[in-house]
């Protein structure tokens, strides 16, 4: 929606009216920080008050955003948080998906990747796929067996001699 509201297809006054009132609804310390990420960088004036009052109610991980980054947002002013965010690759909407997802590492021909695979699959193989025929040994005929003459001797006692 900040996107949107960015691009000018909403009013922005109407999107912070909303995100006010999920200030109120929000019981979620994570959903509330991310709203709270979110407003500091679209500007957090209209909810200052509210973004305030998480953070005295311990509602909010710091570790994600401190009370520091949405002053510094107030300090620098409504216009400059909005050319920066207007700036923001990540708040922009995507117009062409193959072009961006192009830029992914997961989509980008990595050749140390494929380097890699060759290595794997090569070091690997023997354990995929056997190589010929395996040797069956033949049963060794044990000294107290009969002996395979046809004696009728033990085989210690015939040829095994």
């Amino acid at each position: 929606m900040a996107i949107l509201a960015l691009d000018g297809e909403i009013e922005r006054e109407e999107l912070m009216a909303y995100y006010r009132e999920l200030f109120r609804t929000i019981d979620n310390m994570t959903l509330l920080t991310l709203l709270i990420v979110l407003c500091t960088d679209i500007y957090p004036g209209e909810v200052y008050a509210e973004i305030k009052e998480a953070y005295e109610n311990d509602r909010v991980d710091y570790l994600m955003i401190g009370m520091e980054s949405v002053d510094r947002a107030m300090v620098a002013g409504k216009s400059s948080v909005l050319a920066n965010a207007k700036r923001n690759s990540h708040l922009q909407k995507i117009d062409d998906t193959i072009g961006e997802l192009k830029n992914w590492s997961y989509f980008k021909n990595n050749s140390r990747d494929k380097q890699f695979e060759k290595l794997m699959n090569k070091n690997l193989g023997f354990m995929s796929q056997p190589k010929g025929t395996p040797t069956v040994n033949e049963p060794k005929i044990g000294r107290n067996d009969p002996c395979p003459c046809g004696s009728s001797k033990k085989y210690k006692k015939c040829c095994g001699k």
